[in-house]
């Protein structure tokens, strides 16, 4: 059993279905012989039965006895016995007593049998005689000796062509899945991911194997491609507050530089460290949404006064450009979220739109609820986005505002926003115009019943 646990699948099918074609073909042939043995038996016995009953009724004499076996049809044989059981007519003693109705084998050869039946038969005399009718078995036993000979030399024959013809078949059936391990090994060999295990001579089972695997493989491409921007998107906003900062504890450190210049530079150095160590948290927590499923703690929350605590929050940093909030808020809609992360949705969202809104400009924020969701919108009249950066503003680092001003945020923002509330199973979409602001609408689903 080990040996055959650690054979090719190739060697299992083939023995497999070898095994199965040969006992099939055994219990065929024992199933033939066993049918033919007692339908010999059966007809035999009719034959037999028919013969002496047709004699019977011809016989009414000793004379009718002595003639009989130039009545009967050929292969039956009939002998005339006396009551005591002596041979009166014919040409065979089997020196058996005779029986009635009792189908009787005698052997007359290694080879050959007799079957035997017996009747009596009462003459016109009064005496009582028998007929025997018997016949040889040596027709049916060549008939089965040609069956058994021609299945001794057909079954290595049928051996042979299911070993061969299996071996074959599962060569040519396996073919695709050795393509397949081949271009894998390609694959680990070279790092090229853009292959494919695709091909048109495929069948129907190899090709849904083949499309799941070129699946996986553009998944894969898609995260390094991915990957690579990310290291590179990083390490470039990186690169320049690193540079700020080396650059002021240069300027500081130089001799002769009053305690003020040292102040100021200390000061340039502290806001771009907090700075940077914003955006690494964005970066760690964008890190963790792409390797792992972000883990959720899902809780009844009253959106209704969540959403109106951060805009008051808010308030004070949209008056320092001169910005007017609006509220219309619905009461009571609550939904199942994770509090913090819908927080940092809510944040986000206002911090951008006081950050691309226009000095003494409006915010309008909404909240409506329906059956099964809540709809959140921020609406601004500020600069607006145009249709090509609509698409774009999901990705990591990619920001609209490129003019490089204080204003502008790290182009992180909304891809947090993105992954948090896919997360959560809702939707965040924009409406922009060029110069007449912006609309961002966050649906989330709400959950358990509310």
């Amino acid at each position: 059993m080990r040996i055959f646990r650690n054979a090719s699948v190739k060697s299992r099918i083939t023995l497999w279905y070898t095994a199965f074609i040969v006992l099939t073909v055994l219990f065929l042939v024992g199933a033939l012989m066993l049918s033919q043995d007692i339908s010999s038996h059966d007809y035999y016995e009719e034959q037999l039965r028919d013969s002496l009953n047709r004699s019977a009724e011809e016989i009414s004499t000793m004379e009718d006895a002595k003639s009989i076996e130039q009545r009967l049809d050929s292969g039956v044989q009939v002998t005339v016995l006396s009551d005591g059981g002596e041979l009166l007519v014919g040409r065979r003693d089997f020196k058996i007593n005779p029986r009635e109705n009792t189908l009787r084998i005698r052997n007359a050869t290694d080879d050959d049998f007799w079957y035997l039946l017996d009747k009596p038969v009462v003459l016109q005399d009064g005496t009582r005689i028998w007929l025997r009718s018997y016949i040889s078995s040596s027709v049916t036993e060549r008939y089965l000796r040609t069956i058994t000979t021609f299945l001794l030399f057909a079954i290595p024959v049928l051996l042979f062509i299911s070993i061969f013809g299996g071996l074959l078949l599962t060569k040519r059936a396996f073919r695709p899945l050795d393509d397949i391990i081949q271009a894998s090994s390609n694959i680990a060999a070279t790092a090229d991911l853009r292959q494919h295990f695709r091909t048109d001579e495929q069948s129907e089972e190899v090709a849904r194997l083949a499309d799941a695997l070129d699946r996986m493989l553009l998944r894969l491409r898609k995260s390094m491609e991915n990957e690579k921007a990310f290291i590179s998107d990083a390490s470039h906003e990186l690169k320049t507050p690193l540079s700020v900062i080396s650059a002021q504890s240069e300027y500081a450190l130089q001799p002769g530089r009053t305690p003020e210049e040292k102040e100021n530079a200390l000061k340039i150095i502290h806001a771009r460290s907090v700075k940077t160590g914003r955006m690494l948290s964005q970066l760690l927590l964008l890190s963790r949404m792409d390797y792992e499923k972000l883990p959720l703690n899902m809780e009844r929350v009253d959106l209704s006064v969540l959403l109106e605590q951060i805009a008051l929050e808010m308030e004070k940093k949209a008056r320092s450009r001169g910005i007017a909030i609006h509220l219309e808020i619905e009461k009571d809609v609550c939904v199942f979220c994770d509090e913090l992360l819908i927080m940092r949705v809510i944040s986000n969202l206002l911090e951008n739109a006081v950050r691309y809104g226009k000095d003494g400009g409006n915010l309008w924020i909404s909240l409506s609820s329906a059956p099964d969701s809540a709809a959140m919108s921020f609406r601004d009249d500020g600069i607006g986005i145009s249709k090509e950066d609509q698409a774009k503003i999901w990705q990591r680092f990619y920001q609209v505002n490129k003019s490089g001003n204080q204003l502008a945020g790290f182009g992180l923002g909304l891809s947090i926003v993105h992954c948090i509330v896919a997360a959560h199973g809702g939707s965040v979409s924009v409406d922009s115009d060029p110069g007449k602001g912006s609309v961002f609408t966050v649906e989330l689903p709400k959950g358990k019943a509310v």
